[in-house]
Parts: C-alpha cells; structure tokens; sequence
C-alpha cells in the first residue's frame, strides 16, 4: 500500500451520481476526501444541497417505472452480475477502501470486498425463492399476501464500512424493485468509487444516486447518538414519528440492540 500511485485507483474529482451519470452540485461547492492514515488528500467530492437531492428523488423515482417492472429472475441476474464484478475487481475496491477509510488492506481484501459481493449473491437467491401466501377464510374468502416494491429507498451508509454497509442497503432494496437514493458518510468516496464505476451495470445505474452531504432531514437522526442520556428515546421516537407522518412511507434508522428494543 504504501507504494501505490493514488491516481491509478481514484480520480482527481468525483460529481453527484443522478441519472446515470456524475454532475456538479447546483452550488458548485466540495468536500475534501482524505486519507485517514496519512492524511493526504485523495480527491474532491461534489457537495450536495437540497436541490440536488430532489434531482436524484425524482431520478430514481423515474427510474423506479421500468426497475420495479421487470421479473425477479432478471433482478436477480442484475444481483448475480454485481457480485461476479466485485469479485473480479476485488484488488482495486480493497485498495481504494484502504486509501479512504485508513483500514488495513488485509482487512478489507478479506472482509469488506468478498462479504460486499456475497451480499448481492445472497439477496438473489432469496429474490428468487421469494413467495407470497394465500389463506383460504372460508369457501366464499380468500386472502392473498403480495410482496410488492414500496419505491424509492433513501439510504445512509455509515464510514466504518463503506462497501460492505452499502450492500446491505442496496442489496435487499434493489431486489425488491425499489430504486435508491445513498447518502455516504462525507468524510468518504466510497460508493460513487467503489460500485458505480466498477461494477453496475447500466439499468442498475439508472436507479441509483448519490448525493454526499449531511442534509437535514437524512441526518437529523444520526446526531440524537451524541447523546447517552435518558432522553435518547423520546428524541428518537419523536423524529421517527415526525418523518413517518411527512413524506417517508417507512423509516428504519440503525440503532444499538439497547436502543432498539425500547421501540417494541
């Protein structure tokens, strides 16, 4: 690692992903990425604003017509594909990892990398063992459980594992038929880098956008965990209720194991 040339795996500058391709942010401001090892700048990222988030909403609600369409069995090729990509480009994302997140790159060539790619394998195989139910009431009644996409998923990915927590995310909503929305951790390249240049394909591509910045709405609740006190749960419980009434159709934060059986 330490004899590598940065510019053979990152670019001078990134845009904002939307609509299958990198653009400016309508301010024209950047977030400097850097190299927490060494503190050495890797590459400027475009900052997003409020108008560029709802240029990649309405992107991916577009895009959400024709992904959310198409059968399980070609979804899940889309899944397969990826995982073969992430496997076959495995060196370079474990070095760029390495470069932007200041892990070891035992580390992230043996778990970050390879369990990325299994994620998307794995989600293809449940795509395609996915079943709905059918309850017979009575002779004149019959309920039917459909398992349908919900449209368009707003993720936050977190900086202690870049490729790896994206997966999460992008694997199970994209074999649904939702189209996405990321949002990474600022301090970080990694899903622009790591997985639209290297590994989707197109149509995959169209559904995805990623806007680099710690706006309002998707990161008021991730400054409730500056707070250890009692109140936590109330604050907590409080934005959830106030997102789920505006325009989320379902929220599903992160929390601690603690912090997540209070709800229940």
């Amino acid at each position: 690692m330490a004899n590598i040339n940065v510019r053979d795996y990152i670019d001078e500058s990134y845009g904002l992903f939307i609509n299958n391709e990198f653009q400016s942010s309508g301010s024209g401001e950047t977030l400097t990425v850097t190299n927490p090892a060494n503190g050495e700048d890797l590459a400027k990222v475009a900052r997003a604003g409020k108008e560029d988030v709802d240029k990649a909403v309405q992107a991916a609600h577009d895009a959400f017509d024709s992904w959310s369409k198409i059968s399980k069995a070609e979804r899940a090729d889309y899944l397969l594909e990826i995982s073969r990509r992430i496997h076959e480009k495995a060196e370079h994302l474990a070095t760029v990892e390495s470069l932007q997140n200041g892990k070891p790159y035992r580390e992230t060539s043996t778990i970050d990398v390879p369990q990325a790619a299994n994620q998307f394998k794995y989600f293809a195989s449940v795509l395609t063992t996915d079943e709905g139910t059918v309850n017979e009431i009575d002779e004149n009644t019959m309920s039917l459980v459909v398992n349908e996409p919900v449209g368009v998923v707003g993720a936050v990915v977190a900086w202690n594992f870049p490729i790896l927590l994206a997966s999460w995310k992008l694997g199970p909503a994209l074999a649904a038929g939702n189209t996405v929305v990321i949002q990474p951790s600022s301090s970080l390249l990694h899903v622009p880098v790591t997985l639209e240049e290297e590994t989707l394909d197109d149509s995959v591509r169209e559904g995805l956008s990623f806007a680099t910045e710690k706006l309002d709405e998707l990161y008021a609740l991730k400054q409730l965990f500056n707070e250890n006190d009692d109140t936590l749960y109330n604050e907590l419980k409080a934005q959830y209720e106030r997102f789920e009434s505006q325009s989320f159709k379902q929220l599903h934060p992160e929390l601690p194991v603690t912090s997540v059986t209070r709800f229940h």
